[in-house]
């Protein structure tokens, strides 16, 4: 491995020009290289798992299409819970953070123990008495031709004239899946759910019945 000897009149110093100007291989790590091409946490891993694991400290995944990317949502395990859509554009804004969804279902993160909520990050409100509305009520959707700052009183409109589309989210303090929607000012409650596809079954049933899709 190729080193170098810096000198000075008081001192000698080993340096690895590798370790220097290398950074660890794993896609998204900027630690420099400890051994193999990996940082020290990295390289720990592998030794330990057989492969590269997530932790809390580690930013969301985002995978890139051809004209939208998704960041990859996981709970307090690093399980994938579910995927949030953004503009490429957005990309930049979004990569820094681990994402996770609010009771709410909100996909949200924190920093300096603030919440920071995807859809405002990506559209900042400009007024105090506004708010940033998804317009067809997928709180995943985040991409900007899905949002825009309303009133609260539009925003509610919206909301409770709306159906959502799937008829399903993912509670994070219950972690549970929960089939509800609203449509035509009604709620409508069919339970919760450990596998979201036992939820989305359930959903798909009540939507055709009540002749919603």
């Amino acid at each position: 491995m190729a080193r170098t000897l810096i000198s000075s009149s008081h001192f000698f110093i080993n340096i690895n020009i590798i370790d220097m100007i290398k950074c660890c291989s794993v896609e998204g790590c900027n630690n420099p290289v400890k051994y193999k091409g990996l940082c020290n946490r990295h390289y720990l891993q592998m030794k330990r798992h057989g492969c590269i694991v997530q932790t809390s400290n580690d930013y969301s995944k985002i995978n890139i299409y051809d004209n939208y990317a998704e960041t990859l949502i996981t709970d307090k395990k690093n399980n994938i819970i579910n995927k949030a859509i953004i503009d490429i554009e957005d990309v930049s804004k979004c990569e820094h953070y681990r994402w996770t969804i609010t009771s709410a279902g909100y996909v949200v993160t924190y920093k300096n123990n603030k919440q920071i909520l995807l859809h405002q990050l990506i559209l900042p409100k400009k007024c105090n008495n506004t708010v940033i509305d998804h317009i067809n009520q997928n709180k995943f959707d985040n991409r900007k031709c899905n949002l825009r700052e309303t009133t609260y009183s539009l925003n509610t409109h919206n909301r409770n004239n709306f159906v959502n589309p799937k008829g399903i989210y993912f509670n994070n303090t219950e972690k549970l899946w929960r089939v509800e929607f609203t449509y035509k000012n009604k709620k409508y409650y069919f339970g919760k759910y450990k596998e979201k596809e036992q939820a989305e079954i359930i959903a798909k049933y009540h939507l055709k019945r009540l002749g919603i899709i």
